[in-house]
C-alpha cells in the first residue's frame, strides 16, 4: 500500500525506503522537471521547517490532477531534541528495524504485522518500535528522534576524580573547588605513573600505584575519607596511557623508533637502481651441510626502490661463521654483473661491519649518483622502518620461504615441528637445489601484484618491464676493476725475488729489484694477492713453493727465478746512461779552493826556546852505533842485570 497526500521529504524517504538527503535530492531534481527512477511526481514548495529561507518541498504520490495546487498547508514538526554523542550507529540500527513498518500508513494491518515480524526478528518489544516509529514521525524523521536525548548538563565535568572519591568528598562536607584542585593532581598523577617504570606492568599496577598516593596526598592535606572511597575506575587509567611512551622513548628506543611519526615517499618517481638498499637475512629454515652438520641458510638481499625488486644471494655458513665482507662483496658483484640490475646510483646500507667495504666505492659511485644525492647512506641504528627492505624480508617469509620444506618458523625457541619433541625436519634436498626452488619462488614473487601504496595494482616484474620499454638501460662495470676496487693496497719492498704478505711469500718473474711495489690485499680467503708491476699493470702473484733438496724441479725453478733477475738487471742497465765518474772528480778538483801558506808562528831552529823543544825530534836524528860500540853496549846491559839479580839474592 502507498502512502497518498502532501508529503516532506522525511515522509518521502520513508515511503521509498531511501536517506532524507537522497530524498531531498529528489525532490529538488523534480521540481525543476527532471524525472526520478522514471518517475515525475508533483513537487511543489511550502512554508515549514527543514528548508532553506522557511520554505520546504512536498511531493504527491497520487494522481496529479487530484492534486491541490493552490492550498498551502504548511507543515510543521517538533524538533527534535539534541542526541548525544556516538549515537550513528544506534539511529542507523533503529531506522533499520522501522524502516519496513514505515512504508505503510499509520494504523495499517500491514503496519502492525511489519512491526510484530520485526519485534521477533530483532528481540524489541512491539511497544518501542512503536515508540521509535511515533517518535520519527513526529519530527519528520529526523536523525536525532531515534537517538538518546543529550543529557541537559552535556559539556560539564560531572566527575572529577571518581564517582565513589567524589561522594565521599561531597559527603564530609569539602567543596567543590578543592575537588576540582584534587582531580586535577590525580590527572598529573596518572600521567607521571604512566611515564614511570611502573607502566612496564600494565594498566594494574598503575591503579594500585595511584590509590595509594592518592591517599598519602589526603593525609597531607588532612583530609579523611573512607578507605573505599580511594578507587580509580580502569577507563580513568587507560585514557592517559598514551603518556607511557615517556618511558619508553627514555629505556626502549627501538620501540619508541617503531612509534615515530614518518613520512610518505613515492618511489614510483625513481628509475630502476636510482635507490637500492641493502641488509643480511638469516632464512628461518634448516638444512645439511655436506658433511650432515645442520645449518640455517643467509640471504644477502637488495631492494630496488623504484621496482620493488629483490636480488638474492643465499650463503651456506661454515659451522661457527657468520656473515663477512667476503659474502657481502661476492654478492655485489653478482649484482652489477646480472643484465637486468647493474651499478647502483645510490647504497643504502646496513651498519655492521660487513659493510664497511663499500666506502671504498665512493668515488666511483659519485660519479654516476644524481645531482645532490649522497652515493651511500647509512640506515639508523635498530630502526627497521628506515629500511623498506626489512618489510619485504617479512613478506618474502610469507610468501615464499615458509612454503617450502624445512621451514621452521621466525621463533627459534619455539620451532615448527612436524613430530612433538623432536626437532624441525631438515630440508630434504641439497644447497644446490634448494637454491633453485628458491629463484623459482621468488621469480613468482615478483609477479604478484602488489596491494597498497604507489605501486598499487602493478607487480615488480611489471613495473620493471616498463620501465625497460621507457628506455631505461642498465650500468655496467669492468669485473676485474670493480673485484680489485674492493682490495686493500698497501706498499711492500721485494726481497729477495719475493714480497711478504701476512707473513706468506708471494713471488711473480718480473717484480723489480729491491724496489717498493703496490700491493692488492684481497678480501676473498685463499685469494692471491695482486701486485702493480712498473710498466705492466696488475697482476697476480705466486706462493713461494718449497722443495725437496734432491729434487730437480728446485734448481730449474731456481735457474728460472735467476735468469728472471738477470733479465731484469740487463732491463735495468739498458734504462740508464755510463757515467764518466774520473771527469766528475777532476771537474771536482779543480773547482776546490786554492790559498797561499803564511808564514809559521816559530821558526824552532833559530828561536831561543828551541832548547825547551830538545827530545822532541827539532835536532837532527841520532848517530848510529858501530859494530863494536853495539857490542860493547849490550854487555854492559847484560853486566847491569847479574849485579841487580846478586842484589836482590842477598
Amino acid at each position: 500500500m502507498i502512502a497518498s497526500g502532501w508529503l516532506g521529504a522525511g515522509e518521502f524517504a520513508a515511503v521509498m525506503n531511501i536517506t532524507r538527503r537522497a530524498a531531498t535530492d529528489a525532490l529538488k531534481a523534480m521540481a525543476k522537471g527532471k524525472p526520478w527512477r522514471g518517475e515525475l511526481f508533483t513537487v511543489r514548495t511550502a512554508h515549514g521547517r527543514g528548508g532553506a529561507s522557511g520554505s520546504t518541498y512536498q511531493v504527491y504520490l497520487g494522481d496529479p490532477s487530484e492534486a491541490d495546487e493552490t492550498a498551502l498547508i504548511p507543515i510543521s514538526f517538533t524538533p527534535a531534541p539534541a542526541a548525544a554523542s556516538n549515537q550513528a550507529a544506534r539511529i542507523e540500527r533503529r531506522l533499520m528495524i522501522i524502516s519496513e513498518a514505515a512504508k505503510y500508513p499509520r494504523g495499517s494491518a500491514e503496519r502492525a504485522a511489519e512491526l510484530e515480524r520485526a519485534s521477533r526478528q530483532f528481540g524489541k518489544p512491539i511497544r518501542t518500535l512503536r515508540t521509535w516509529l511515533a517518535n520519527a514521525e513526529k519530527h519528520g524523521w529526523d536523525a536525532n528522534a531515534l537517538a538518546y536525548k543529550r543529557p541537559s548538563n552535556s559539556g560539564e565535568q560531572r566527575v572529577f576524580v571518581s564517582r565513589p572519591f567524589d561522594r565521599a568528598w561531597r559527603a564530609a562536607g569539602l567543596d567543590d573547588a578543592a575537588l576540582a584542585d584534587m582531580g586535577e593532581w590525580v590527572t598529573r598523577l596518572i600521567n607521571g605513573l604512566w611515564q614511570s617504570e611502573a607502566q612496564r606492568a600494565g594498566w594494574g599496577r598503575i591503579q594500585l600505584e595511584a590509590h595509594t598516593l592518592m591517599q598519602l596526598e589526603c593525609r597531607k592535606r588532612d583530609i579523611a575519607l573512607p578507605k573505599a572511597a580511594f578507587h580509580l575506575s580502569k577507563r580513568r587509567i587507560v585514557e592517559r596511557s598514551h603518556h607511557r611512551i615517556v618511558d619508553i622513548y627514555a629505556n626502549d628506543r627501538k620501540r619508541a623508533d617503531d612509534w615515530k611519526h614518518r613520512i610518505t615517499r613515492n618511489n614510483r618517481l625513481l628509475m630502476p637502481m636510482d635507490q637500492v638498499v641493502m641488509d643480511v637475512k638469516p632464512l628461518d629454515i634448516v638444512m645439511s651441510r655436506p658433511d650432515g652438520s645442520e645449518v640455517w641458510p643467509t640471504m644477502i638481499g637488495f631492494q630496488d626502490n623504484a621496482t620493488h625488486r629483490i636480488f638474492y644471494h643465499f650463503v651456506m655458513k661454515r659451522k661457527g661463521e657468520g656473515i663477512t665482507q667476503e659474502h657481502v662483496i661476492g654478492a655485489f658483484i653478482d649484482m652489477v654483473m646480472h643484465p637486468e640490475w647493474g651499478f647502483p646510483r645510490q647504497l643504502y646500507r646496513d651498519n655492521g661491519s660487513e659493510f664497511f667495504a663499500f666506502d671504498r666505492l665512493r668515488e666511483c659511485m659519485a660519479e654516476i649518483a644524481l645531482d645532490g644525492v649522497k652515493p651511500i647512506i647509512n640506515a639508523k641504528a635498530y630502526s627497521g622502518a628506515s629500511k623498506q627492505i626489512e618489510s619485504k624480508f617479512a613478506i618474502l617469509d610469507r610468501q615464499v620461504f615458509s612454503q617450502m620444506l624445512g621451514y621452521a618458523g621466525s621463533n627459534r625457541m619455539v620451532k615448527k615441528t612436524q613430530t612433538v619433541g623432536k626437532p624441525p625436519a631438515r630440508y630434504p634436498g641439497s644447497f644446490e637445489e634448494f637454491v633453485a626452488e628458491a629463484e623459482l619462488r621468488i621469480a613468482d614473487w615478483h609477479g604478484m601484484t602488489i596491494k597498497s601504496g604507489p605501486f598499487k595494482g602493478t607487480s615488480p616484474a611489471q613495473c620493471f618491464a616498463d620501465h625497460v620499454d621507457s628506455g631505461w638501460r642498465p650500468i655496467t662495470a669492468d669485473p676485474f676493476a670493480l673485484d680489485l676496487a674492493f682490495h686493500q693496497r698497501e706498499a711492500r719492498t721485494v726481497q729477495n725475488g719475493f714480497v711478504s704478505v701476512g707473513g706468506v711469500k708471494w713471488r711473480h718473474p718480473e717484480l723489480p729489484l729491491r724496489r717498493k711495489v703496490e700491493i692488492a690485499r684481497p678480501y676473498r680467503r685463499g685469494a692471491a694477492p695482486l701486485v702493480n708491476l712498473p710498466g705492466l699493470g696488475w697482476a697476480a702473484m705466486q706462493h713461494d713453493e718449497f722443495w725437496h733438496p734432491q729434487e730437480i724441479g728446485g734448481a730449474e725453478a731456481s735457474s728460472r727465478v735467476q735468469c728472471a733477475q738477470v733479465r731484469g738487471v740487463k732491463a735495468l742497465r739498458k734504462d740508464a746512461i755510463v757515467p764518466d765518474l774520473a771527469a766528475a772528480m777532476r771537474e771536482r778538483v779543480t773547482r776546490l779552493p786554492r790559498a797561499t801558506t803564511p808564514n809559521p808562528v816559530i821558526e824552532f831552529l833559530t828561536a831561543q826556546d828551541a832548547p825547551k823543544f830538545e827530545g822532541d825530534r827539532i835536532g837532527p836524528a841520532p848517530r848510529a852505533l858501530s859494530a863494536e860500540e853495539e857490542n860493547v853496549r849490550r854487555q854492559n846491559a847484560k853486566l847491569r842485570q847479574m849485579e841487580k839479580y846478586r842484589a836482590n839474592r842477598a
